[in-house]
């Protein structure tokens, strides 16, 4: 008897995406993409944030870049979570867990499909005037409240799930994810959560009580937030790259989102490995 012969997998479809100004960004893509074209279907290659990443079929997104590269190709990505996998050509590198060497040793496997991810949690932030929606965006990192002008002091109003917490007055308040939380919520006092926890993090920016200290919440929690005042001037910021100006009228809603972020983990380290690297903790 003749012996069938096995059919080869299909390649699979790869999107890579960079910011097209930065010179390292641009040279690091050049240099693997044939590897890439090699071993996979390089479905698109966006250096101008053009693609509609919501729509796109793919197996792999390859972000050449920084943690903010990463940030904002998960709110791109809207909900067609792709597995996505970083390679840090920025500063610090919580999210682009691949170095440029690590990826050239990698990067077969990657293509081949064999990675794990570790799912992230989202925020859907929604902003309601007379209970009808006037914007929306997501999070991965988090939601900030701040005053547009300086030393202006913010009154915000926090309900957790239909309940009045607490008015709290300072410089703002932040609501961060787990992944979030070694953020701008941590320079602001909050704790460090680990990245497969289901919480939110509420931390007030510069109190004036110093009894407003960060809350923990689980992640099925709806928060509803709003600024009694000023009346003017108050600015909603996701991932510190959207905008929105928040009026008086406005409501804040803060949910966990329903899609998770995929984020391709690297087998090289822990994620407590990677806050000894980038946090500096010393050891004995």
């Amino acid at each position: 008897m003749k012996r069938r012969r096995s059919r080869p997998l299909p390649k699979k479809k790869v999107v890579i995406v960079g910011n097209g100004n930065r010179a390292n960004v641009v040279k690091a893509i050049e240099a693997l993409r044939p590897i890439v074209e090699s071993s996979a279907h390089l479905v698109a290659v966006d250096l101008r944030q053009q693609i509609d990443l919501e729509e796109i079929k793919a197996d792999l997104v390859l972000v050449f870049g920084g943690d903010g590269s990463i940030l904002e190709v998960a709110r791109r990505l809207g909900l067609n979570q792709i597995p996505v996998a970083g390679i840090n050509l920025g500063k610090f590198g919580f999210l682009a867990e691949f170095s440029l060497e690590e990826i050239n040793e990698d990067m077969e496997k990657l293509l081949a499909g064999n990675f794990q991810t570790g799912p992230r949690l989202m925020l859907n932030c929604r902003i309601l005037r007379a209970r009808k929606l006037r914007q929306k965006g997501l999070a991965l990192n988090d939601a900030v409240i701040t005053s547009s002008g300086p030393s202006r002091m913010l009154y915000i109003n926090l309900h957790i799930n239909g309940e009045m917490v607490t008015t709290f007055g300072g410089d703002g308040l932040i609501v961060a994810t787990p992944v979030g939380s070694t953020a701008h919520s941590l320079s602001a006092g909050g704790p460090i959560l680990v990245p497969d926890m289901e919480a939110f993090i509420i931390s007030p920016i510069c109190p004036h009580t110093l009894a407003n200290r960060p809350l923990v919440v689980p992640s099925n929690s709806k928060l509803l937030v709003s600024v009694s005042s000023p009346s003017s001037g108050v600015i909603l910021t996701l991932d510190g790259q959207l905008f929105f100006k928040i009026n008086p009228q406005d409501r804040i809603e803060i949910t966990r989102a329903r899609q998770y972020f995929k984020l391709v983990k690297t087998e090289r380290r822990t994620f407590f490995q990677t806050l000894n690297e980038k946090l500096h903790w010393e050891k004995r």
